[in-house]
């Protein structure tokens, strides 16, 4: 069996300050209130302390890609906050990071939508500069510590491929169909980087996040489509998008070993799902 040449953690959509995303333990603000997490909260802060465990053994070690949409904003069309400050968003995500730091070699931060971190992520951008994250380097100056995407090479070689992390992609509403849009935009993204880019990467794998479900789809011999896991569990707005579209709670492990590329979501089982009984 070949050896693991290199190994990539893909994680995001965490939604700090959602009374449905990742939270610490609790969390004083500046006014001096105590913000507890609630049921769901230690819940998914549980699964995201055993995915620090499991990432700490990975061998070799594994580079980390933060895949956006950490905080869940102060737009005034959002409901179910625990708190509508972004800069208090952004300190309960940092908290969260910083005991999984340690265990990446090295940080990617993929930028999420502009509804989530506003429009120049300016909190996200301060956490992910704190978290060490890889800047984005002009004449050898870092000049942004948050991207919209990144193109990794999954090894040493320059023939080995590339994965391409952004966060937005399109989403059905019927899960049955969940496949269709990520195998449409992974071919239509390598095609267009190989029309329209000089001396273009050779892409193999194109990962995504934002739809809160996990899929991976391949294409033969060599071509892979996936969308991560999220952090942030059923919530109003994805209940009024359907019932049947729950949301899969996790990460996702990519890893090249010379000769094929393996793609393993982790995702976790909810909680128990509340019965009323009948008197």
């Amino acid at each position: 069996m070949p050896k693991i040449r290199s190994n990539v953690v893909a994680f995001g959509d965490t939604h700090c300050g959602s009374a449905r995303g990742l939270w610490p333990d609790s969390l004083i603000t500046e006014g001096g209130n105590t913000i507890v997490a609630n049921e769901i909260q230690s819940w998914l802060k549980e699964c995201f302390d055993h995915m620090r465990d499991e990432v700490r053994k990975i061998r070799p070690k594994p580079t980390g890609v933060f895949m956006g949409d950490g905080i869940q904003g102060g737009n005034e069309k959002q409901r179910e906050l625990c708190t509508n400050k972004t800069s208090t968003q952004a300190y309960a995500l940092r908290r969260m990071m910083e005991p999984m730091r340690p265990h990446f070699r090295e940080l990617f931060w993929v930028r999420g939508t502009a509804y989530h971190v506003g429009d120049g992520a300016e909190d996200v951008e301060t956490t992910a500069e704190m978290l060490d994250a890889t800047p984005v380097t002009k004449e050898g100056q870092p000049v942004s510590y948050t991207r919209w995407d990144v193109n990794i090479r999954l090894g040493d070689s320059k023939n080995d491929p590339v994965a391409n992390f952004a966060h937005t992609i399109g989403a059905s509403r019927v899960a049955a169909y969940q496949a269709s849009v990520p195998l449409r935009d992974t071919l239509a993204f390598i095609d267009e980087v190989r029309r329209y880019t000089s001396d273009s990467p050779d892409v193999k794998v194109v990962v995504r996040a934002h739809r809160h479900r996990s899929v991976v789809v391949g294409v033969p011999p060599d071509i892979w489509g996936a969308v991560v896991p999220c952090w942030q569990y059923q919530s109003e707005y994805s209940r009024q998008r359907g019932m049947t579209l729950w949301p899969h709670i996790g990460w996702m492990l990519i890893q090249w070993d010379g000769q094929d590329i393996v793609i393993k979501p982790r995702t976790y089982t909810g909680p128990q799902i509340r019965v009323e009984v009948v008197r």
